[in-house]
């Protein structure tokens, strides 16, 4: 006999989001949620195609990309030199989640780009990183195989519950970002 998910008793009402109409609301929402996080869940491409998950620390920088300094030794590096895309999950903890089906999550489809250390966009995201995770950063730093890379957001999904997902493009998840 099949499952009947409509009458199971372990299904939890998700939380509500905002009025479908409150699309600030909801945005606000989905960049309070990316600020619990210090790392992302990161998904690239290697050159015969093949997706690659993996995780990475990072920053928000002022104007709404993601820096991250990532090593040689990893291979999301040579991914995202060679297949200048990503996508970021940012999920909800299983024991915080109050149904595994539905954990509220925020994916980010990406534009990347790779940084030369010299430049003014590396030494940004290094502060910002230095800021944010410490002395790491500045026994890292020397280390000729760590590349600055950022990564611009093309398009956010946010999920709190079932059939509760808001999709923005970037530059609107984006707008009047301070940080």
């Amino acid at each position: 006999m099949p499952l009947n998910l409509l009458t199971h008793t372990h299904i939890v009402q998700a939380p509500m989001l905002p009025p479908a109409n409150d699309q600030n609301s909801i945005i606000t929402a989905a960049r309070e949620f990316l600020t619990t996080f210090e790392s992302m869940q990161l998904a690239t491409v290697n050159s015969s195609g093949q997706p690659m998950a993996s995780y990475a620390p990072f920053v928000r920088l002022d104007n709404g990309q993601l820096g991250i300094f990532i090593s040689d030794l990893a291979a999301h590096t040579a991914n995202l030199r060679n297949q200048p895309v990503a996508s970021a999950l940012f999920i909800e903890s299983e024991t915080q989640a109050k149904q595994i089906f539905a954990r509220k999550r925020l994916m980010l489809e990406c534009g990347v780009s790779m940084h030369q250390r010299e430049s003014a966009e590396s030494s940004r995201v290094l502060k910002a990183m230095q800021q944010r995770f410490g002395d790491i950063i500045a026994q890292l730093t020397p280390l000729a195989d760590f590349h600055v890379f950022t990564l611009s957001i093309t398009q956010a999904t946010y999920v709190t519950g079932f059939a509760q997902a808001s999709v923005f493009s970037g530059s609107t998840f984006n707008a009047n970002t301070s940080a």
